[in-house]
Formats: C-alpha cells, sequence, structure tokens
C-alpha cells in the first residue's frame, strides 16, 4: 500500500493494512517536516513537489525490495505532496512479519535509509520573514519554466 497524500493523513490506516492473521510484530517509522529554528526567522510553511506518478513507482520499488530482502509480510507507506506545515508528516511507514526472528528495526531502518537516499522531493519553504528557500534536504534543484 502506498499512498502519497495532499492533506494531513491519519497512519491508522497503514498499521491496519500491515496487520493480520499470524503478524507477530509491526514496525510504525513517522518522519516530520523539521522545524529549522533560526532566532531571526521561522519556516511558516513548505511546499513540496515529489512528482507523484514517479514517487509512487519509486516507493513501491523500495516496498518490493524490503520484502524479498527481509521476508516482510506487507508494508505501507504514506507520503506527503504539496502544503505542508513544521511538525507535520512528511512520510510514514509500516511494516510487519509473521516470522519472530526476522530483526525488523533493521528491515525498518533499511527503507527509511532508501527513501532518504533516494526520493528526491523538491521543496520551496516559505519563512515569516518573507525569505523563501527553494531546493533542500539534498534534492536537485528543479528549474521552473517561466513567461518572459
Amino acid at each position: 500500500m502506498i499512498i502519497i497524500a495532499r492533506e494531513y493523513t491519519d497512519v491508522t490506516p497503514l498499521l491496519s493494512h500491515v496487520d493480520g492473521e499470524g503478524v507477530v510484530d509491526i514496525s510504525l517509522h513517522i518522519r516530520t517536516v523539521q522545524q529549522v529554528f533560526d532566532i531571526e526567522d521561522r519556516m511558516l510553511e513548505c511546499y513540496l513537489d515529489a512528482q507523484p506518478d514517479n514517487l509512487k513507482f519509486r516507493l513501491e520499488t523500495i516496498a518490493k525490495e524490503g520484502k524479498s530482502r527481509w521476508g516482510l509480510e506487507r508494508t505501507a507507506i504514506l507520503h506527503r505532496n504539496g502544503d505542508v506545515v513544521p511538525d507535520e508528516i512528511l512520510y510514514a511507514v509500516a511494516i510487519s512479519t509473521k516470522d519472530e526472528n526476522i530483526d525488523l528495526p533493521q528491515a525498518m531502518q533499511y527503507i527509511i535509509k532508501r527513501i532518504d537516499d533516494e526520493i528526491n522531493v523538491w521543496r520551496k519553504e516559505l519563512y515569516e520573514s518573507g525569505r523563501v528557500k527553494e531546493g533542500g534536504g539534498g534534492t536537485k534543484k528543479r528549474k521552473t519554466n517561466s513567461r518572459k
């Protein structure tokens, strides 16, 4: 299950998806949009442009690799796109297993690292002073079309 959400979304559907008969362990990880604390300027909002079709494909690939590599029963990933504010969910991952010998924390760490390293999300941050910052998060800054 992959969810690309434009609005704040509860993670309960992720947990429901990975639960089921015979599941012995479930792990949930939530990454939030981090507020950069600057005494003189505070981030008010952030716009994420993750190209939803490509994002869904990449997250599905990561979920499949996690399943085959770690023997996971189910994986569910939620990723935000569009307008978000500091402290809202950027992405959430839920995984489960029917095998109590699987190292679920290590499997989760693998998936988180893959998302952090491979998912390019262009962002535009708006600050209290009116300052705008584009790019961010180690992602490539995308050119925007502009009329002259």
